[in-house]
């Protein structure tokens, strides 16, 4: 199995102060994009003119659709509710069974304390009141891989279910598992907190996932560990929407793996890698014992709108075979390394990942490009010359 260990991309960062200075000394600068493009209806008529064959009409509606703002009160219409007072402990898997298929817990605020895995295992609408905090106490172990999820929240077999308004939060700093999604398809999390997690969304085997307008505040202390903490995860799941999230210190903001997803409007900041197109090796095991990883890199993806700042690498970065994404109009400043990266042929992460490959990417005149990769496509932005700052390409 291939091991994910932190210290050849840590060994990376070192040595980006020296390529600060080919920043202005070699560039190839395009701008076609203008500064004011920032609409759904700039992205979609740029899209329609550039790349007819990708995105058709139907493409189009159904982008559209992806990016509807769900309807907030969906869960008042059916099912039995049940209150989770506070200061409950270990409450919510009984207020979930209360509830039934259908049926809404509504957390009220204040301290709400789970010291053990909550499993959800049918359709379930858990709405938090404004000031409610869940506290998630059962440590992950990460010292080895793989690592077993245990603790926090796992939605096993459950579509449809809404998880909404809670501030979840490790009993210690970026210990803990957060939200674990499993053949679960359209699922909708949305404006949550997570704080101190170290897994704070993962999905596996579910589709027409909706996460939206939550914010991910992570731990980068815990770099000492085999793994480090990530804030959004596909590791398989097509046609997810990510949306307006808000993801910082994490050592990956948002993963983004499988096939057909929107990345529209998150900002990474002070993370390793802000946003990654990649592959998720098998180092996670699920709660009922089975080792998982993602079955294809990040493809066919949207990554349009988002800003990704001051991260200790780069901003946006095509890796482990990712092919065919569109990355379109996203900003990034203060990027260690890059503001976009397609890596090519790479033993990066201490173990060998295949080039990226086709991606197509429009950059304002400002972002910091550096393509390794195999027949991808830049316009605009800072293009490194890689003569001079050589890729990490590898036979």
């Amino acid at each position: 199995m291939r091991k994910l260990t932190l210290l050849p991309i840590i060994a990376i960062l070192l040595i980006t102060c020296q390529k600060e200075q080919l920043r202005e000394d070699n560039i190839s600068t395009n701008q076609l994009i203008p500064k004011n493009f920032k609409t759904a209806e700039d992205v979609f008529s740029f899209l329609q003119k550039e790349m007819p064959e990708v995105y058709n009409a139907d493409e189009i509606n159904r982008l559209k659709t992806m990016l509807e703002e769900p309807n907030q009160n969906e869960f008042k219409r059916s099912g039995t509710i049940v209150e989770l007072p506070a200061g409950s402990i270990d409450a919510l898997q009984a207020a979930v069974e209360e509830a039934g298929e259908g049926g809404t817990v509504i957390v009220k605020a204040g301290l709400h304390v789970e010291n053990n895995l909550v499993v959800i295992g049918h359709r379930t609408n858990i709405i938090g009141e404004e000031d409610a905090l869940v506290q998630l106490m059962d440590p992950l172990q990460l010292d080895n891989l793989p690592v077993v999820i245990r603790g926090g929240i796992h939605l096993a077999n459950a579509p449809r279910s809404v998880l909404q308004g809670i501030h979840f939060t490790g009993g210690e700093p970026g210990a803990c598992n957060g939200i674990f999604v499993e053949n679960s398809d359209r699922v909708r999390i949305s404006d949550n907190l997570f704080t101190n997690i170290q897994f704070s969304i993962q999905v596996e085997q579910s589709d027409f996932l909706n996460i939206r307008k939550n914010e991910i505040i992570g731990d980068l202390d815990v770099l000492s560990t085999v793994v480090g903490n990530t804030g959004i995860t596909i590791i398989n799941g097509k046609s997810c929407s990510i949306i307006d999230n808000i993801v910082s210190a994490n050592f990956f903001g948002i993963w983004n793996c499988d096939r057909g997803g929107v990345n529209w409007g998150n900002t990474t900041t002070s993370c390793f890698y802000g946003q990654i197109l990649c592959k998720v090796p098998p180092s996670v095991q699920t709660p009922d014992g089975e080792l998982i990883g993602a079955e294809d890199p990040g493809n066919h993806w949207l990554i349009a709108l988002n800003e990704s700042n001051d991260n200790f690498y780069g901003g946006i970065v095509a890796i482990d075979g990712a092919f065919s994404n569109t990355l379109l109009a996203n900003r990034g400043s203060g990027n260690a390394a890059y503001d976009v990266d397609l890596v090519g042929p790479t033993e990066r992460f201490g173990f060998f990942t295949p080039t990226s490959a086709r991606n197509r990417v429009w950059s304002f005149s400002d972002q910091v490009v550096k393509d390794c990769g195999e027949d991808n496509k830049v316009v605009g932005g800072i293009q490194v010359d890689t003569t001079v700052d050589p890729c990490d390409n590898v036979e």
